[in-house]
């Protein structure tokens, strides 16, 4: 087991999403970019944080993405935290 994963977790306590939340916009941003077969539920997201379980792509990428336009600050995977590398 990895370290929990701090940096995503206060990345996503400032945007103000819960781990559903953040699934649910996961997986809209997904369709929109051409990726149907992408499916982030809740337990996912929160083993990510707690369990620092490595996402696969194009999930960092995504995630870094929403949260930079909805924090209007630049994130990326490696800013959300060694197992976004």
């Amino acid at each position: 087991m990895r370290a929990p994963n701090y940096l995503l977790a206060l990345a996503l306590a400032q945007v103000g999403w819960n781990n559903s939340e953040t699934a649910r916009r996961l997986n809209q941003r997904a369709l929109e970019r051409g990726h149907p077969g992408l499916a982030v539920d809740r337990s996912r997201v929160s083993r990510w944080i707690r369990r620092g379980e490595r996402p696969r792509p194009p999930v960092p990428e995504l995630l870094a993405g929403l949260l930079t336009e909805h924090l209007g600050q630049p994130y990326t995977p490696a800013l959300l935290g060694g197992v976004f590398k």
